[in-house]
């Protein structure tokens, strides 16, 4: 093995002579389109966004502007029918970082990578900027006449043949002309379609109570959390605010600790984090769920349990199903049971009638009404027959690309080509864009008006940053126009809804009670915003609601100021449980994986946490950020088991042909422990063939990023499908990962498996509460700590460190991204990172524990620790690196000649060398407004020099004067550095460690934080604190 020359190939691409190697051919090419593109971001914003003007004064100052000063403004991101809040800092009227809104009533701090990198998305250079009419360069004047024309002429119809085909959306303002145009076309029909649809959980919700509702999970309460192949830290739309409240309740230096149980078919950062993690085929999470119910309710002395048969009979399994049924029963009123978007219908209901069940709903769990509406596939399937029919005219579609993501058995693009007249609403000239007849170009959610609620309701207002950069019009804009209003503001269209939501709080006056309508008919669908009142009463409730809202204290400028509007979270209410059957499994699903043959085998589809469903595959911040767990970046893969990958004869990169129901695609093999026996994972969202520079476009000679899996999906089956057939094709793939750079030979792989307890160290609550020096006692001591150098007194002034907690890290990539933006870190595409050269500052480490089959999975954010005694300053022959007087490692990058001796010396690998110039295009004059996405306070590396984690040393200097301009001394939280801002799960916390009172401090005090590498003497700023679970001692075998 140590001799095979696949290993020594890639030992040799460890050393530095391959960092002189030249890029050839089209290896070459492509590095310099994605240098060009992503980071550089070239290409066609040649219509700068800044007006001509004189050099002159500002005769009067613009109300709040300080030039050279960074403000911050509300606003939010829409996403999958979602609102996340946020706040935009922006510098001299440019906005250049995403952070979390710090007084949301729902969002309670942090963001996700989406979010993060959107900034990069709004300075995409392959933007559309051009209207296409059969892909025709056209005009937005050409568009409006063509429109005027063409919406006149349905109106005159009622709308027949006309279809609006839409993303789900929350937007009151969308709602209420969606209203409006279906008033005045009452023949035509509006369409929501998502592919990772959640309506399973709908459906499952019109099963247990008749009618539809959303389901909160009260995560901060709850002492027994279940998931039942839900993802509720990575794909749920309230991801952000549940890890909040998890983290919240697992306080183990207080003795606080919650419990979570997760079965699931594939690993997630969700099953990562739990205490407990059963892996199953999706399909045998229906059968465990039903045996669940049964054991529930035999402990609840409601009849006997069902005998257990199959997988559910013997092993592991058998004793969940008994320990977690005690553990809820024990815990009545403080659980949560939850299903995953992936489930069926059924098995929804029959989480719900587990939470009523067990006295969780109304305390942990609680719902709120919507409006029934179809489901989302069954209503796309039903579009996409009446095209191929013929029976659409006009199809207008807002911002979706369904010729890319629908399910392979709906052929969108032949039914596409049926339909006379199509509009394509977008921020890219993608698939579905290309097959239109009209391409609209989009405005970005950062240089328009919208509004939307958050998971729990609440009215959030999107407000611009800067102006369309790209002439881009807004969704609101397009439908406003379809209504037959072609000069609506999006502004005055949301200020009108948030004071229809101001008015809504107002009580009516008690002659107006009686006529006012029920709370359960008004309530809005899922995924849409309140019906608005007839098109002839529209300016009569127009005034009312405006009347209402004044009398309320209604003030615009403070509502956007803030963000949102107070108090309009939806009611909870209390669905009475209604009698229902869930089907049985069928019987495969008992098998165990094992024993499933080639061609019974499980494809399970899943949101990728870099690209989502390929909406953001055009984003090179996302897709070189490594999967939090297979550590892949610029690609997917089929993700199996080792146990699976014997068994088909296949291993790490080999391509292979999956074929499912008459459809097959290629991909390359990723083994991965943990993945269920039986059971391939697919990440949709790559594959991309007119998703742009970086993401691939083919007809434009850039390659392809992945593997497109969207063939093998059905309307009906979006998440899972059985009965997979697996080939060897003979080829193979290379697959770009980060976590085996630094290894130098087969026994060092092995020498860092035995340090991995060494590096994370772990202990169950109970082993805490015996020995809480456990972390400490762990450390190798020498007795003699010699330097070679004179340390400096730290006992004085600002000192800065961090803490990191490894209990609350659930690896979900926000502080990556996060890092990237704020300090202008490059890309350098996937052929640089096969040879170790990704640009992260910050990396989270994944490291495996047990059984290859069902191990326990342990994340490690690592940047730079900021030594006291450190390696990198003691070898550096021109003092590009050094140490501050506030105890950070400091680097001058003029001064750096790029011996890269620093790098070699430093024990955490944290130091990145630029081996190229990624900001070539920027000597360019046209290019001017590539530097749009740069953070102005953050020097741009060139080619030679070493960068690394700075502890966000402009955050400090600018907290610094912050509060020398107010005449006071910094407090503690003045300085929220880039990564802790973002981390959802307050698992980073950076401060003044010579301030004892400061949280850093306090965090630094407790038994479980230790020195990672303490033997070096080294002396990291940054400590760690040990992970702590909370394992059910009944499953400490099992």
């Amino acid at each position: 093995m140590e001799n095979a020359p696949e290993l020594q190939e890639f030992l040799a691409k460890e050393f530095p002579d391959a960092a002189t190697t030249e890029l050839s051919g089209s290896s070459r090419r492509r590095f310099l389109q994605l240098m060009g593109a992503s980071f550089a971001l070239a290409g066609a914003a040649t219509g700068c966004r800044w007006e001509k003007e004189n050099i002159l004064p500002y005769a009067r100052r613009p109300e709040g502007l300080e030039p050279g000063t960074i403000r911050y403004f509300s606003t939010g991101m829409e996403l999958a029918g979602a609102m996340q809040a946020l706040q935009v800092a922006s510098y001299d009227n440019r906005p250049f970082k995403v952070e979390p809104h710090p007084r949301h009533p729902f969002a309670q701090g942090g963001t996700d990578a989406y979010a993060q990198a959107s900034m990069l998305e709004l300075f995409d250079p392959d933007r559309s900027g051009t209207y296409l009419d059969k892909n025709a360069p056209s005009t937005a004047e050409g568009f409006a006449t063509f429109a005027r024309q063409q919406f006149q002429a349905a109106k005159a119809t009622g709308g027949r043949g006309v279809r609006v085909l839409a993303r789900a959306s929350s937007s009151p303002s969308m709602g209420r002309l969606k209203q409006q145009l279906m008033a005045e076309m009452p023949s035509a029909k509006w369409v929501q379609w998502e592919s990772l649809s959640r309506d399973n959980a709908m459906l499952g919700s019109k099963l247990a109570f008749g009618s539809n509702h959303r389901t909160h999970l009260d995560l901060k309460a709850a002492k027994v959390i279940v998931s039942l192949d839900d993802d509720i830290f990575g794909s749920h739309p309230a991801r952000l605010r549940l890890a909040k409240d998890w983290s919240s309740a697992r306080k183990p230096d207080d003795g606080v600790m919650n419990r979570m149980y997760v079965v699931e078919s594939r690993y997630t950062s969700t099953g990562a984090a739990a205490d407990h993690r059963l892996p199953l085929r999706s399909e045998q999470v229906k059968a465990f769920s039903i045996a669940l119910e049964g054991a529930v309710k035999a402990k609840l002395g409601m009849g006997a349990a069902p005998a257990k048969k199959g997988f559910l009979a013997e092993g592991k399994a058998s004793k969940w199903v008994d320990a977690i049924a005690d553990d809820l029963v024990a815990n009545k009123g403080k659980g949560v049971v939850t299903v995953g978007a992936g489930q069926d219908a059924d098995i929804h209901a029959l989480g719900h009638r587990l939470n009523s069940l067990l006295g969780n709903a109304g305390a942990t769990v609680t719902y709120t009404s919507f409006a029934d509406r179809e489901a989302e596939p069954a209503a796309f399937k039903a579009l996409v027959d009446e095209m191929q029919a013929g029976q659409v005219d006009t199809l207008v579609i807002l911002g979706g690309n369904p010729v890319y993501d629908a399910p392979g058995d709906l052929d969108f693009a032949a039914a596409m080509a049926k339909v006379k007249t199509s509009i394509h609403l977008g921020l890219f000239v993608d698939e579905t864009a290309k097959l239109a007849s009209w391409h609209v170009p989009m405005a970005h959610y950062l240089e328009t008006w919208g509004d939307g609620r958050t998971w729990d309701g609440t009215l959030t207002i999107a407000q611009p940053m800067i102006t369309p950069l790209f002439n881009g019009m807004s969704a609101l804009e397009l439908v406003a126009m379809m209504a037959g209003d072609f000069t609506a503001k999006p502004m005055e269209l949301v200020k009108a809804s948030a004071m229809a939501a101001v008015a809504a709080l107002t009580p009516p006056p008690a002659e107006d009670a009686a006529a006012e309508t029920p709370a359960a008919e008004a309530a809005p669908a899922e995924g849409e915003a309140e019906a608005a009142p007839a098109q002839q009463d529209l300016e009569l409730e127009t005034a009312r609601q405006a009347l209402a809202a004044f009398k309320a204290g209604f003030d615009w400028r403070k509502t956007v100021h803030d963000g949102f509007v107070a108090g309009t979270a939806f009611p909870t209410v209390v669905p009475a449980l209604l009698d229902f059957s869930v089907a049985a499994p069928a019987e495969r699903a008992f098998k165990a994986g094992a024993d499933l043959g080639n061609g019974e085998l499980e494809v399970v589809f899943y949101e990728d946490g870099k690209v989502y469903d390929g909406r953001f595959a055009n984003n090179g911040w996302l897709q070189e950020t490594p999967d939090f767990m297979t550590k892949l970046t610029w690609d997917n893969a089929a993700v199996m088991s080792p146990a699976t990958a014997i068994k088909l004869g296949v291993t790490d990169r080999d391509l292979i042909k999956v074929a499912v129901g008459g459809k097959s695609v290629d991909l390359a093999v990723y083994v991965q422990p943990g993945q269920p026996t039986g059971s391939i994972a697919m990440a949709v969202g790559y594959g991309r063939t007119a998703a742009g520079i970086v993401g691939g476009y083919k007809t434009k000679g850039y390659e392809q990023v992945g593997f497109d899996v969207n063939p093998l999906r059905r309307h009906d089956a979006l998440f899972a499908v059985e009965g997979a057939q697996v080939t060897k094709t003979g080829g193979t793939y290379k697959l770009a990962t980060t976590q085996t750079h630094h290894m130098i030979d087969t026994l060092g792989l092995a020498a860092i498996q035995k340090r991995a307890p060494n590096l994370v160290r772990a202990a169950s609550a109970e082993e805490y509460a015996k020995e809480p020096e456990f972390a400490k006692e762990m450390d190798h001591e020498f007795h003699h700590k010699l330097s070679l150098f004179e340390e400096m007194d730290w006992g004085k002034g600002y000192q800065w460190g961090m803490t990191v907690d490894l209990s609350n890290c659930i690896g979900c990539n926000a502080c990556v991204v996060a890092c990237t933006s704020e300090n202008n870190v490059p890309i350098v595409g996937k052929d640089q990172v096969l040879v170790g050269r990704e640009m992260h500052w910050m990396r989270i480490d994944r490291y495996f524990k047990g059984d290859s089959e069902d191990p326990v999975i342990a994340h490690m954010p690592m940047a730079c620790v900021h030594c006291q005694n450190a390696p990198c300053e003691q070898v550096c022959p021109v003092g590009a690196t050094m140490h501050g007087t506030e105890g950070t490692n400091d680097m001058a990058y003029n001064r750096c000649i790029g011996t890269r001796y620093c790098a070699n010396n430093c024990p955490y690998k944290v130091r990145r060398f630029n081996f190229h110039n990624y900001n070539e295009d920027l000597k360019d004059p046209k290019n001017k407004v590539k530097t749009m996405v740069f953070n102005p306070d953050v020097t741009v590396r060139f080619r030679g020099v070493m960068e690394k984690c700075t502890y966000c040393t402009q955050r400090i200097h600018y907290a610094k004067r912050t509060a020398k301009v107010e005449g006071r001394a910094l407090k503690d939280g003045d300085i929220v550095v880039a990564c802790q801002a973002a981390c959802p799960t307050d698992a980073i916390v950076f401060g003044d460690i010579n301030d004892k009172n400061s949280q850093v401090s306090k965090k630094r005090a407790l038994a479980r934080s230790y020195e990672v590498l303490k033997e070096l003497n080294i002396k990291p700023r940054t400590l760690y604190l040990a992970q702590i679970r909370n394992p059910n001692p009944a499953l400490a075998e099992a």
